[in-house]
């Protein structure tokens, strides 16, 4: 990931902008890093792991609504959102202050982060926090490169 950021650093003209959302490293980061390798590698399991998963979110999307929908906010049906989610390797994660601080040190200003989620990396926290996917949305940059 953060090679890949400095290449694309590399390719911004001065006062260029570079715009990215990088998954923030919330208590679950390391949980659901494992449940994706594990579902990359067993491939005879990976259909009762979509029930699984797909379970979870909509048993949860009810709990919280009180309504069944087969489609999350996003439009994605539960179905795809579950393969989506469980075979999305690389996983990669960071806490916001890391980003900012190295793509700053690569010559940008941050002039917008339009969604900041707190840090749970070192953060102590239960067995429930480390499954439930609270702040692993992705936290989000504007920079822009010079001054």
């Amino acid at each position: 990931m953060w090679e890949a950021i400095k290449n694309t650093a590399s390719l911004v003209k001065d006062k260029g902008y570079l715009i990215l959302a990088i998954y923030n490293h919330a208590p679950s980061s390391e949980f659901w890093l494992k449940v994706k390798k594990f579902y990359n590698g067993h491939t005879l399991l990976q259909p009762l792991l979509i029930a699984l998963y797909g379970s979870y979110v909509t048993f949860g999307f009810i709990i919280r609504r009180r309504t069944f929908k087969l489609r999350r906010e996003r439009g994605m049906h539960v179905f795809y959102d579950a393969i989506d989610w469980l075979g999305g390797l690389p996983y990669e994660f960071a806490c916001f202050d890391e980003v900012k601080e190295y793509v700053e040190s690569l010559g940008f200003n941050l002039i917008n982060a339009p969604t900041k989620l707190p840090c749970g990396k070192g953060v102590k926290s239960n067995v429930f926090d480390k499954i439930r996917g609270r702040n692993t949305g992705c936290n989000e940059f504007v920079f822009q490169k010079g001054g």
